[in-house]
């Protein structure tokens, strides 16, 4: 990601409520199992219904947000993309922008397009966790869109360089931070140069920001050696399970089973 070279000042985040139940429908002549898209829990028959609507109730909660840090060349945006296609309730950020739509890019999905009047505005309001303007361009993670996401009980992932998180994690405390470190300095100029993209002089200026940024790891809570793609994935996967399992998520789950007791 581009280096951030503005940022706005931070504001608290506010409550989010909790996430929407849906059943998937069935013909009145068909018995089939009905799936908890979250946990793969099926049930089949007259209390199919019943008995999702139950086991989602169980998990009123609010979602999660992952913050994902590394220096460029470490495999970061393959790692994230990979565990938002295969970890379910798992979504990106979007971030609202000032600059103009690019071939294929859809309003809503990639980003929020706005105007400059009305992204100041949000800076002016505090409706913005944190922005940035990097050539000419203004770009921010919007406090009510991250709210609202929570609250339907789905987690959000940041990827975002060291500045911007630190910033993010101010503003919310809550915010689990990750940060990805290559295996080795002679390994991440090896990754750097065999993608070709960059001469000498840039993958050296990339190599010097990365030792910047790697100082800044005591500021996250779990660090993660990309060196072979599969474990880190699953290092990755691992936190983000943990995460959903605490104590601090999970105990109004536990209070409402030990009152069947």
């Amino acid at each position: 990601m581009n280096p951030r070279l503005r940022l706005s000042p931070l504001r608290q985040p506010v409550e989010t409520s909790h996430p929407r139940v849906g059943v998937p429908a069935a013909s009145p002549h068909e018995v089939r199992p009905v799936r908890d898209p979250k946990y793969g829990t099926a049930f089949a028959g007259p209390q199919a219904a019943k008995m999702f609507l139950w086991s989602r109730a169980l998990t009123s909660h609010s979602g999660n947000v992952f913050v994902l840090s590394a220096p460029s060349g470490t495999g970061k945006s393959t790692l994230a993309k990979r565990l938002v296609q295969e970890l379910p309730d798992l979504d990106f950020s979007i971030s609202f922008t000032t600059r103009a739509p690019r071939a294929g890019e859809v309003d809503g999905k990639d980003y929020f397009f706005v105007d400059t009047a009305t992204f100041d505005r949000m800076i002016a309001e505090g409706g913005l966790v944190e922005w940035v303007e990097v050539y000419g361009h203004k770009y921010g993670t919007g406090k009510d869109w991250i709210n609202s996401h929570l609250a339907t009980g789905r987690d959000i992932l940041l990827d975002i360089e060291t500045q911007g998180a630190r910033n993010v994690h101010a503003a919310m405390p809550e915010a689990v931070m990750i940060f990805l470190i290559p295996p080795s300095a002679e390994e991440l100029a090896s990754r750097l140069r065999k993608r070709g993209r960059d001469p000498e002089a840039e993958i050296q200026v990339r190599l010097d920001h990365a030792r910047h940024e790697l100082s800044q790891f005591p500021a996250y809570d779990y660090l993660v050696v990309n060196d072979t793609l599969d474990l880190a994935y699953r290092d990755l996967q691992a936190v983000i399970l943990a995460t959903r399992a605490r104590r601090e998520r999970m105990g109004a789950v536990a209070e409402t089973i030990l009152k069947g007791f």
